[in-house]
């Protein structure tokens, strides 16, 4: 979204310098009037000219002497251009220090810890209604039919008042509504009559409809025997491939390693995801899952 007013302000100076270029050539045409002044007499209700150089006084006529209305020519095109030039000078040090209104300028120049929720909402600048949106209200509406797993464990409120299963994935979940994402925590993703697979974050990107799987695998490095935790996550890896997800494409992960969890490096990887655009790859895998999601359409 553009700040209108300073485009405006900008367009009007590129006006207003063609403007004060063409009345420059109109003056310096006849250069040679600069510096002569007139004087008026009035005789008979008709004003007569002199031309006034010097303490002496030369005769020219009426309004119609050719000299005269050079002289009065130049004297209107040196104001003009004057004038423009001032217009010009004073836009000119208002841009300098103008600051654009635009939510991408603002944000731009707030630091990222004052990037509200309500601000990148407000920066997608997106119509109510769209498909995109139907398609996700129809998923949303969906999910709360499917009776979630152990919702014993959905302990953690987060920001919108999701419940959601630890703080990370609280944590996590906003970092992807801020990004931009339409979010669904544990969408049951039907895979066949009545068994579901529910990762943690199913994104919906709102301008290209992209759908895009995010899981955060927290105990892959917990302490202990993990063994049976991979495994599932394994199990599940090959259910996600086989209805077109596929790791580093249109499927991420986030870990929680021994030194702690980088959550700097997830935002940035959640923002680049957000901005990256939509391949071939991406199509292809797109229409495997159509069989899964196109109910859903608006």
């Amino acid at each position: 979204m553009l700040d209108s007013s300073y485009n405006l302000m900008k367009k009007e100076i590129q006006e207003q310098r063609k403007l004060c270029e063409q009345y420059r050539k109109k003056r310096d045409k006849i250069v040679k009037y600069k510096g002569m002044h007139l004087r008026t007499s009035i005789k008979h209700k008709r004003t007569y000219y002199y031309r006034y150089e010097k303490d002496k006084s030369i005769y020219l006529g009426n309004e119609h002497n050719p000299e005269v209305q050079k002289i009065q020519a130049w004297y209107f095109y040196d104001e003009i251009v004057q004038s423009l030039e001032n217009n010009i000078r004073l836009m000119e040090e208002m841009l300098q220090g103008y600051r654009p209104m635009d939510l991408e300028a603002v944000k731009g120049r707030l630091p990222k810890k004052y990037i509200s929720l309500i601000m990148q909402k407000e920066l997608l600048d997106l119509p109510e209604g769209t498909e995109i949106q139907k398609k996700y209200i129809a998923m949303k509406e969906y999910k709360e039919s499917i009776p979630p797993k152990y919702p014993e464990a959905l302990r953690i409120t987060a920001f919108d008042g999701t419940p959601v299963r630890s703080k990370v994935e609280a944590m996590i979940y906003a970092c992807l509504c801020t990004a931009g994402f339409y979010v669904i925590y544990e969408f049951p993703i039907e895979i066949e009559k009545g068994r579901y697979v529910c990762p943690d974050f199913l994104l919906i990107h709102p301008v290209t409809g992209q759908i895009y799987i995010w899981e955060h695998l927290g105990l892959w490095f917990g302490t202990g025997d993990t063994s049976n935790y991979r495994r599932s996550y394994l199990q599940k890896l090959d259910l996600y491939n086989t209805i077109g997800f596929v790791t580093g494409i249109n499927l991420f992960t986030s870990f929680e390693p021994e030194e702690g969890l980088d959550m700097k490096k997830i935002a940035e990887t959640i923002e680049q995801l957000f901005d990256s655009k939509v391949t071939h790859g991406m199509k292809s895998l797109a229409a495997k899952q159509d069989p899964i999601f196109s109910k859903f359409a608006g």
